[in-house]
């Protein structure tokens, strides 16, 4: 065996330049090409996640990362689920934002920290929800607000969650404060105006998925 220092980076410089003995070595006994393959292997298992993700990153020249928020007010119609419609791009690292369906489209498949907000006018009492979709179709994160009329009701949710790409994420919203109708107000008129953001926060292994 070769001498190192310890460190299996040096160990792989040592065995590749370990050629001599190599053709008197016993029957069956692996060749360096071998060795050199398993403890590769064995440092790809070992290695610190976040270590990998952040050199995968840098492959990758950047961490996928969206942010879409509402520059207007939106109304919302009484007891009706509603998307939020989204219209500004915030910041945009992996051309995720997807303004055309008032979401972020994920393009690297992987767990997201998907994070929203919103503020309602003060008007009326009753329920006042929001929550985070998948597709139009599954929802896994929200909060709700019985308002008591007197102070304009805020809500705001983070959660992680594994995408596949392709994936587009939207925010419903909903009231049943009366017959009137019900605004949510834009990010220009408060900090707590309708936000959605998505970042790459873990990697899926060695096997991963890109758009073109």
């Amino acid at each position: 065996m070769p001498h190192s220092n310890g460190d299996p980076e040096d160990l792989i410089g040592a065995l590749l330049g370990q050629k001599t003995g190599e053709a008197d070595a016993p029957p069956g006994t692996p060749s360096l090409e071998e060795r050199v393959a398993r403890l590769e292997a064995r440092l790809r298992r070992e290695v610190d996640p976040s270590i990998a993700l952040e050199r995968d990153l840098i492959d990758l020249g950047q961490v996928p990362s969206c942010g879409i928020h509402k520059t207007g007010n939106q109304t919302i119609n009484n007891i009706t689920d509603t998307e939020i419609s989204f219209g500004t791009v915030t910041w945009d690292t992996d051309q995720m934002a997807d303004i055309a369906n008032n979401g972020i489209t994920i393009r690297r498949a992987g767990i997201y920290l998907v994070t929203c907000s919103i503020q309602w006018t003060i008007e009326g009492t009753n329920l006042r929800t929001m929550r985070i979709s998948v597709n139009d179709t599954i929802s896994f994160t929200g909060q709700s607000i019985n308002s008591h009329g007197t102070v304009a009701p805020r809500l705001s949710c983070a959660a992680p969650r594994y995408f596949d790409v392709g994936d587009t994420i939207t925010v419903l919203v909903f009231h049943n404060k009366g017959a009137n109708d019900q605004d949510i107000l834009g990010s220009t008129a408060t900090i707590y105006g309708p936000q959605l953001t998505a970042t790459l926060i873990a990697d899926t292994g060695d096997i991963r998925t890109e758009m073109a």
